[in-house]
């Protein structure tokens, strides 16, 4: 989400008088930092990265710091970033736009930050291939480990034309691969719309360029008989679904304040795959919660090895203040988080090598996404269930589609 409203900012800044992007800190008068609170990593970057502008910007530089940290770290962030201008929370990035028109105009703008969430007009990127467009805002959830609920709001769905008519735009602009996004995307209702609803509207349309769509991130309470239906009979929703499960163990699941059991998990799996034969999936896996056992531990390994994630998100928890978890659990030893991750990972692995290795003489669909930035000549395409692969620029440009088989195996990456 946060990549979409950055693309959404970037083309409403480049179309202001007075403003242009910069290449260098140096020569920047603004820097803005838009910031995700969902993994203690990504603060830590943020932070990483607000020393780093300072440092080698000039003196008089003005820094915006916008995003999930703006409402869940303002207090500690003033304080070890003082030169930081302005925090503006998720719900007001339009104020940023009021704030550069106010400072061009050598004027100061006065920001309470109590706006409420507005899904703008649309957040292409021009000249981008592929495209996002969010369709749903903030969570219901709280799960007790995550601080969306607090940092986003309460859930919010968008106009239901108003995606069909983004939608319609981006096939227009030669777009080729759309992602829909929410914090829980699938909870979409507009009036008596739903989610499925949406996805049955949208594969009805004719598109010229689209050609795959695909939707992140899902809760799996809220998958369903007739979701899975529609997504199974459409020819432009991608076979691959990126479905977070968090742990494979009841107890653990119940301690994070998920609705699902194990039991629902597996369920979920079954019936989906018989629906959709040749769907793919990929999932995010929480480990060292506290109340894991080392029993719920191998729960979740089993869980990971019988399912068979094309790839998955890995990491250990890390205490979020303001979450329920925070104030009722005592955190796990460190070293144990960290060998169950590690334990993870290298299961994971395997099993992502092994269904890539499937993959190697088979012909697939690759779209052609951006120039390569290591291998001159060649172009990062993807297939369907979201594989890299690099092809030679002469057999295939950017924006373009085309049927290859994928000849040798590169780390992650294959050679088409």
């Amino acid at each position: 989400m946060n990549e979409a409203e950055s693309d959404y900012l970037l083309s409403s800044i480049s179309g202001m008088s007075g403003f242009k992007l910069v290449d260098s800190y140096e020569d920047a008068d603004f820097i803005i930092c838009n910031t995700c609170s969902v993994r203690k990593s990504a603060e830590e970057r943020a932070e990483g990265f607000i020393s780093q502008a300072k440092g080698m910007s000039k003196r008089n530089v003005r820094i915006i710091l916008t995003g999930c940290m703006a409402f869940t770290s303002q207090d500690s962030l003033r304080e070890k970033f003082p030169y930081i201008d302005y925090f503006v929370q998720n719900n007001d990035k339009d104020r940023i736009l009021e704030i550069l028109e106010k400072a061009r105009k050598s004027e100061i703008l006065s920001y309470d930050g109590n706006g409420s969430y507005v899904f703008r007009k649309n957040y292409h990127k021009s000249g981008d291939f592929f495209s996002y467009v969010p369709i749903q805002n903030g969570c219901n959830n709280f799960c007790s480990y995550c601080v969306v609920p607090y940092a986003r709001g309460r859930e919010v769905s968008r106009d239901f034309t108003e995606i069909l008519d983004e939608m319609s735009y981006l096939d227009d602009c030669g777009v080729r691969v759309v992602t829909l996004l929410g914090q829980n995307v699938n909870s979409y209702k507009s009036g008596s719309r739903n989610f499925a609803d949406l996805v049955d509207s949208i594969s009805r349309m004719r598109f010229g360029n689209i050609k795959w769509i695909y939707f992140d991130s899902p809760h799996i309470k809220d998958f369903n008989t007739d979701l899975l239906d529609v997504l199974g009979s459409s020819d432009v929703f991608a076979k691959y679904f990126h479905v977070p499960v968090q742990s494979f163990s009841t107890s653990v699941l119940k301690s994070m304040n998920r609705k699902e059991t194990q039991e629902d998990i597996y369920s979920f799996f079954e019936i989906a795959r018989k629906k959709i034969p040749q769907a793919y999936f990929t999932t995010d896996v929480m480990v060292g919660f506290p109340t894991e056992t080392q029993d719920d531990f191998r729960m979740t390994l089993d869980g990971v090895r019988n399912i068979g994630f094309v790839d998955a998100y890995m990491y250990y928890y890390n205490p979020r203040k303001g979450t329920a978890a925070y104030d009722k659990y005592a955190d796990m030893d460190l070293g144990v988080k960290t060998s169950r991750l590690e334990e993870l990972i290298e299961l994971q692995g395997g099993i992502s090598l092994e269904i890539r290795k499937a993959m190697l003489g088979g012909e697939f669909d690759l779209v052609a996404r951006k120039p390569s930035r290591k291998q001159k000549g060649k172009v990062v395409c993807y297939s369907e269930n979201n594989c890299a692969a690099l092809v030679d620029e002469d057999r295939l440009a950017c924006g373009q589609s085309g049927r290859f088989v994928l000849k040798e195996l590169k780390g992650r990456t294959f050679l088409a």
